[in-house]
């Protein structure tokens, strides 16, 4: 026999008389007291939009299964995310204070070094670089050529590269 006939009122007594005994089974899985009451919530709200199709003797099963399932879901994306975040956490070194100084010291002087730069060939570079725009799109903008941009961007890395690779105290050696 189908829920055809399952009323707002037969649904609001089912979840009087269940909704206890199912936070308890999904607390048991997720030890989660907001998480399991979540859970719980979805799964009524599945078995009222499923009524058409849900056996009327089945109804408290179709809700236990349903929450299992959701836990199960829950758990392996848990599971899934701390895995990532463990790899993520071994693959990136913790930095000391020193070291995280020194790098801070190195953005400062890079920063400091890209705004004495020539206007255009500056503001070439940044939105090249931090804009992530491509070459055709500044060269479109500036009404010069692709390789107008291209000589920027060369033009602005070499003075980088002359400026970092004779300042050894910002290197490290």
């Amino acid at each position: 026999m189908k829920m055809e006939n399952f009323g707002e009122n037969d649904f609001e007594k089912l979840f009087r008389e269940h909704y206890s005994q199912c936070y308890h089974f999904a607390f048991q899985i997720t030890h989660d007291e907001e998480t399991s009451r979540d859970i719980v919530s979805e799964s009524f709200m599945a078995l009222w939009k499923n009524r058409q199709t849900v056996d009327s003797t089945k109804q408290v099963s179709y809700l236990m299964v349903s929450i299992r399932n959701r836990c199960i879901t829950l758990l392996r994306q848990q599971k899934r995310t701390e895995a990532v975040e463990e790899a993520a956490l071994t693959r990136i070194p913790a930095e000391t204070e020193g070291q995280w100084q020194q790098r801070e010291m190195k953005i400062r002087a890079i920063e400091k070094e890209i705004s004495l730069l020539p206007e255009r060939t500056r503001y070439v570079l940044e939105q090249c670089y931090y804009q992530h725009r491509t070459y055709a799109d500044v060269a479109q903008e500036l009404n010069i050529s692709v390789n107008g941009v291209k000589k920027h961007i060369v033009k602005a890395m070499a003075t980088l590269r002359r400026h970092f690779n004779t300042d050894k105290h910002l290197s490290g050696t």
